[in-house]
Formats: C-alpha cells, structure tokens, sequence
C-alpha cells in the first residue's frame, strides 16, 4: 500500500499537457503547486512533454502523451506506491476505470481550462463569422481531444475544476456527479511579488493579441480611450509581434501606444504597479493566472463577461463587461481612471478575493480533497 496517511506525507503524481517551464499558465501553476506541496514535506513526481522519450513538436507531443501517462499510470496503480495522481484534462483517456477503481490511490482528473467550453465559443465565433476553423479542428482539438477530456473526466475518482461554469457541464454533459467535484485554482509561484502601486500610466493589456485572448478587441478600446482623450496613455506588453499589432492600428494614434514583447516574469509587479487599470479582453477563460496576479497587486481591472473572469471580479473586483463589447469596455475604463473611489473599492474587493485565492489557502483544500478521496477509497478495500 503507498505511504499516505491522514495527515502524514503523500506521494503525489502531477501530470501536465505542456512542456515543463516555469512561470508560463498551466505548467508553470502546475510546478508551483509541486513546489508548495514538497515545502509541505510530501513526495512529488511532474510529468509533462519533456518526458517524452522524443519530443516531436506540439503538436505530435499532444497527441502521443495520454499514451505515454497512460503507461505510467498503469504501472504505479497496480504496484499501488502512489497516493494520488493528480492529471490534467485528457491524460487518463487510455486508462481503464475498472483499473482506476480498484487502486488504492486517489485519482484526480484536473482543468486548466474545460477544453468543451473553450471549444463551444470558438464554435460560435464561427457561426457567427468572427473566427475561421479550419477543417482539421475538428479532427483533433474539436474532436479527438474532447473525447479524451471527457473520458480522464469518466474514470477519474474526482475532477478538480475552475469555475461555476465548468462545475456545471461537468455534471450535466460529462456526467461527473456532484460529489466528484472539487474545486480548485492555480498555484501561484513566488516570482511576482507585491510591490508599492506609483501608476504613471493609465491603461495595460498584458499576453497575446490572439482570438481568444481578445486581441480584436482590446485594440479597438485603445483607439476608442485614446481618440477621446489626448492625453491618456497605453501600455501592452507580452506581445509575440508588437510590429504586427502596431501595424493594425489607426495611424494617427499608433505612436501612442507603448507597444512591446515578451517580459520576463519578474517584471510582472513592475508593470501591474504602474498602471491604474488593466484591460482584460479574454474570450474563454478557466480561472486566469494574470488576473489572479492582478487581484493580488491591487490595480482596477476592467474584464469580459466569460466563466473564470465573472468568478474572479464579479464579486466587485473589477468591472465586468459583455464578451466582445468594445465600446462598453472603452467607457468602464474612462469611468475607473475618472473616478479615484470607485478604483479603491474595486482593489480592496481584489485583494480579499486575492487571499481566498493564495497558495496556502488553495493547498490546504487541495490536499482536504486528496485525503477525503483517499479515506472514501481506502475504506472500501
């Protein structure tokens, strides 16, 4: 039987669908939470792409991982030397349930983003003519991998998941019942830390000009808050092709706009620090990294109406606007950077959701569902 006990050390499994690298979404909140857990004294092995024996690109790595966790999964099930194995979403598709059921460890199935949900809205964007799918979408990402999503989701003891949203199509298309879920968040890591808010500028777009980070969007706010004030200033930073979205731009407002790549993670509180609003376009969310980041150093944030966004600033952290509202966007952000009181509210509410969200309190819960699972399991044997 594996070493776990009711408060003792755990042997963890994490699994990853990424390359292992520090600081970046997925496998970086996945380290971070190896991290914490082997701060706490239990025992912990990360599985992602570099374990492949051949790394073949992303897209082929994607496709031959499941197989590969699925080996070893197998393996450390039936000589039981694992407590728990924590997996993300599609990496026990080629794992039996009838094998999953009879081990002594407790088997996780973990989001980082419902792969259905995200799938659904760029299937309406198509619909309605804002995004071209091309024909092999809906072989592997819109076919294939739900069905290995839904099937680690199946054979799981428990699912790990993000947001309301997720919570309810687990149960009601994934067939997940209630008492198999759990709720989670990312870990953070250690590398951003709070420092003293000095904005000189106003407005910041952080990430990705693409779809689904709403790019399109975010760059029509810009020109819209810089056409009616002169004076204002914009910042967007981590951006893959700065020339490329400088060049998407009006002419006349181009020069204005401080437009840069990617920054390293350390300069996260930096920039967070000293702007008075972030910009947060995002069209399809699980819980995000950057506005958990965000809550934490206390700028006004103004967000999309989308699960993830809505758990984090609905509360009144932020200001939510409808998915793809461009101009409503455009007039919260004038309403935070004219209104000084209406910002203190919107940053004391962030950093009470920031605490509910800090590792300590995310790992504690954690490992309460670790240990609930494994007591309901180890009873039964």
């Amino acid at each position: 039987m594996a070493a776990g006990t009711e408060e003792g050390c755990l042997s963890v499994l994490l699994t990853v669908h990424h390359a292992l690298e520090r600081g970046t979404g997925a496998a970086g909140t996945t380290l971070a939470l190896a991290a914490e857990l082997q701060d706490r004294g239990h025992r912990v092995e990360v599985l992602g792409f570099d374990d492949l024996a051949r790394r073949r690109g992303a897209t082929i790595d994607s496709i031959t991982f499941p197989h590969h966790v699925a080996r070893i999964v197998r393996g450390r099930l039936d000589r039981g030397d694992v407590d728990v194995v924590d997996a993300s979403s599609g990496d026990l598709a080629y794992v039996a349930a009838d094998r999953v059921r009879a081990a002594s460890s407790a088997v996780f199935t973990r989001s980082h983003g419902l792969e259905h949900l995200a799938s659904a809205r760029r299937r309406q964007a198509a619909r309605a003519g804002e995004l071209d799918l091309r024909w092999r979408y809906s072989l592997y990402h819109g076919g294939i991998r739900l069905r290995e999503v839904a099937r680690s989701f199946a054979v799981a003891d428990a699912a790990l998941l993000l947001n309301d949203a997720e919570a309810r199509f687990a149960e009601r298309s994934l067939g997940v019942a209630g008492e198999r879920v759990w709720r989670t968040s990312p870990v953070l890591d250690d590398a951003v830390r709070r420092v003293p808010r000095a904005p000189t500028r106003d407005v910041l777009v952080l990430g990705a000009a693409s779809w689904r980070k709403g790019g399109d969007i975010a760059i029509r706010v810009l020109e819209s808050l810089l056409r009616a004030d002169p004076a204002l200033s914009v910042s967007w930073h981590g951006l893959e092709d700065p020339a490329r979205v400088a060049a998407l731009l009006a002419d006349d407002l181009r020069d204005r706009a401080a437009l840069a790549g990617p920054y390293p993670r350390e300069a996260l509180a930096g920039l967070l620090a000293g702007h008075r609003v972030l910009l947060f376009a995002s069209r399809s969310e699980g819980l995000p990294v950057t506005l958990l980041e965000a809550l934490r150093s206390g700028i006004a944030i103004v967000g999309s109406d989308v699960p993830g966004v809505r758990d984090l600033l609905g509360s009144g952290a932020g200001v939510l606007v409808p998915d793809g509202h461009a101009e409503g966007m455009a007039g919260a952000v004038r309403m935070l950077l004219a209104d000084e009181r209406v910002r203190a509210a919107c940053e004391a509410h962030g950093a009470a959701v920031a605490a509910s969200h800090a590792a300590t309190v995310v790992v504690d819960a954690l490992l309460g569902a670790y240990r609930a699972v494994l007591e309901v399991k180890r009873a039964t044997r």
